[in-house]
C-alpha cells in the first residue's frame, strides 16, 4: 500500500520514517506532503541556515504552522535538526526540557 492511499474502515494506518535536508522555501511543499502521507519527517536544516537567519526562521514557521494546524507535531533535534509527526503521533518532551 502507497504512503497517500485510502484505508478501508479498520486497517491500521502505517507511518513511514524519512530523512533529508531541507535547502530553500521550495523545499516546504516536500515536507508538508510527506506529513501529509504519514511520513515521520527527520528534517536537517543546516543547508537552509546558510541561506540567513531570517530566511530559516520563516521556512520553519512555516513548516510549524502547518504540522500543528493539521494536528501533528513538531520538536528539536539537537542543533541542525527538527523531527516532524502526522496527526496521531505525539512526540515525548521531559518535564523542564
Amino acid at each position: 500500500m502507497d504512503a497517500g492511499e485510502a484505508r478501508s474502515e479498520g486497517q491500521k494506518v502505517l507511518y513511514y520514517v524519512t530523512s533529508y535536508s531541507i535547502r530553500s522555501e521550495e523545499d516546504v511543499r516536500k515536507v508538508e506532503e510527506d506529513v501529509r502521507n504519514n511520513f515521520i519527517v527527520i528534517l536537517r536544516v543546516t543547508p537552509l541556515l546558510e541561506r540567513g537567519r531570517e530566511v530559516t526562521i520563516n521556512v520553519i514557521n512555516k513548516i510549524y504552522e502547518y504540522v500543528i494546524s493539521m494536528g501533528g507535531d513538531m520538536a528539536r533535534l539537537g542543533e541542525d535538526r527538527l523531527i516532524l509527526t502526522p496527526p496521531g503521533v505525539r512526540i515525548w518532551r521531559e518535564m523542564g526540557t
